[in-house]
């Protein structure tokens, strides 16, 4: 993660465009939204293995504990899997999660995806869970849902989540369950109880009390300030599009303290 200026795409949040801390003006990027996804898809074992499963169109899932890739039947690739990348999460050696992606931006409902998960055990479901990470096209940045929930559009957030979170349940028939896959969208697929659970907040998060109303008061040594971000006092930027990056001087100085890395399961760019 990255947090340039007030121009910079990949922040995942930006304060209001003033010197003052405005409560209802931040801004929430699609990298944080995508953070939510990704300790969800994981959950709190502390225990978790991820496995990329792209290259089938029908995924057999095996529940018993002794589960592992090899035990994993795979149909033959489609000639789309760049727009539907998949990730199975373990849990240990159980298999608890999956992750759908579809990356196509269609909103007609032409390109949904239906994605088929075989039990092939006596443990087989009755239904899995679902949830989704929505917004109307692959490149928005700020207009998202993450399990029917929100920040809300530039300039309208206080960092908290708006309206209720919603869980799909699909029903699965004789061990058979058909995940739809919206465009464009990711699906998390909990496929037991346990994963659910383990996934889910056990509360809302409390907000802190406001500490200071106004711009406040703070010192910033010159001596750290000169050796900081700025590389030596120069007019370097780490924020790609910014007027000191712009120079000479700017692109030289940018170099590696312009990089940053996102971690978002290698493919979790979607919406960035």
């Amino acid at each position: 993660m990255h947090v340039g200026g007030q121009n910079v795409y990949y922040n995942p949040f930006t304060p209001p465009p003033s010197n003052m801390s405005r409560v209802y003006e931040w801004t929430t990027g699609s990298v944080y939204y995508s953070t939510l996804l990704v300790s969800e898809l994981f959950g709190k074992s502390e225990n978790s293995r991820i496995v990329d499963i792209t290259h089938t169109s029908s995924i057999a899932v095996n529940t018993q504990t002794n589960y592992n890739e090899d035990g994993t039947s795979y149909d033959t690739t489609s000639s789309d899997d760049m727009y539907h990348p998949s990730y199975l999460v373990y849990d240990g050696d159980t298999p608890a999660r999956i992750a759908l992606f579809n990356y196509i931006s269609d909103n007609t409902g032409a390109s949904d995806a239906q994605v088929t998960l075989n039990f092939n055990n006596t443990a087989a479901p009755a239904s899995v869970s679902v949830r989704y990470f929505r917004a109307s096209q692959v490149e928005e940045q700020y207009n998202i849902t993450w399990a029917g929930q929100t920040m809300g559009t530039s300039f309208t957030s206080d960092g908290t989540l708006k309206g209720d979170r919603q869980t799909d349940t699909i029903t699965c028939d004789n061990g058979v369950c058909v995940i739809p896959v919206y465009a464009p969208s990711v699906a998390l697929v909990f496929l037991t109880d346990d994963a659910l659970t383990s996934s889910t907040p056990s509360e809302e998060a409390a907000p802190f009390a406001t500490t200071i109303v106004g711009t406040g008061d703070m010192t910033v040594d010159p001596r750290v300030l000169e050796t900081s971000n700025g590389q030596n006092g120069g007019k370097g930027s780490t924020s790609k599009g910014s007027a000191a990056s712009n120079d000479a001087r700017g692109r030289t100085e940018l170099g590696l303290g312009g990089m940053f890395v996102g971690m978002v399961l290698g493919a979790v760019a979607l919406l960035a």
